[in-house]
């Protein structure tokens, strides 16, 4: 008997199906279906991911279809036009609660100094640039003059004298050393009055 005879194989596989007839059925364990869902988690995309994913199935037309579509716009622009009105209404409320808490008080800077050509004012209000700070001279007063319009808060300031010189306000109460070697006068707007003088 020669081992590959296609005889000898039926007889082979004959007898494989016998054996398989025979066998008893047997189930699985009960926990074993439940052990397996169990262990299977839906996967969970990114949500650009299932946004890409939307995009690139088709989409079918039908007037329900549409209807929804439409819907889902038209709430979607309610919900803009109700989020950009809220905002400019808020907008419009810290511009009159800023504008309130920052009223502008004119301050009257002036020099006595009438051997002086020209004076400038240079502050933390101008960044230190004397450019549209020139000063005039009162020739009623016999002072050098200038007004300032200022928000409530803390100022240092000196004078620029003959584009050389600076100096302190000589009549201020409240000086401060700059670091260079120079002082600085102080002066504080409180908001309350309508006018301060830095004389």
């Amino acid at each position: 008997m020669k081992p590959n005879d296609p005889q000898n194989v039926g007889e082979d596989l004959r007898r494989i199906a016998r054996l398989l007839e025979d066998m008893d059925d047997m189930q699985p364990p009960e926990a074993l279906v439940d052990s397996i869902m169990a262990g299977i988690r839906p996967k969970k995309l990114a949500w650009w991911k299932n946004l890409w994913r939307q995009l690139q199935t088709p989409m079918s037309v039908t007037p329900i279809r549409m209807l929804e579509l439409s819907a889902a716009a038209v709430g979607l622009i309610l919900v803009a036009v109700v989020f950009l009105s809220r905002n400019q209404n808020e907008n419009d409320m810290t511009l009159t609660l800023n504008n309130t808490a920052q009223i502008e008080k004119l301050v009257v800077f002036t020099l006595d100094m009438p051997d002086a050509s020209h004076v400038e004012l240079i502050g933390s209000f101008n960044q230190w640039a004397p450019e549209g700070y020139r000063m005039y001279r009162d020739k009623q007063r016999g002072v050098w003059r200038l007004s300032v319009p200022l928000q409530s808060g803390r100022y240092e300031y000196a004078f620029r004298v003959d584009g050389e010189m600076v100096l302190p306000d000589p009549k201020g109460l409240l000086q401060q050393d700059d670091g260079y070697g120079n002082r600085n006068s102080i002066l504080i707007i409180n908001g309350e009055s309508n006018r301060e003088t830095a004389t």
